[in-house]
């Protein structure tokens, strides 16, 4: 189960690339962008954003990154993923 649920975020991490580069280049994707602390992006997402009980470590890209917040539903050619940001 760990090990789909790594591939699905690596998956959707490779998605969330291709389709930030498209969707907004200036430092960001979609309503988020760099450097934003989790009450900005909470405010941003506009209640959407789902806050973890406890970060949860995945490996993205062979490094390891620290999930602590989730945005369902995010729709990227026709898919829906789960974003998440650390």
């Amino acid at each position: 189960m760990k090990a789909l649920r790594a591939f699905a975020l690596l998956s959707c991490a490779s998605l969330w690339v291709v389709s930030a580069q498209a969707q907004d280049s200036a430092g960001g994707w979609n309503k988020a962008k760099w450097g934003m602390s989790a009450a900005e992006l909470r405010a941003s997402f506009e209640g959407r954003l789902i806050d973890a009980d406890k970060p949860e470590t995945v490996m993205i890209n062979g490094s390891l990154a620290q999930c602590r917040s989730r945005l369902p539903n995010v729709e990227i050619s026709g898919h829906r993923y789960t974003a998440s940001f650390s």
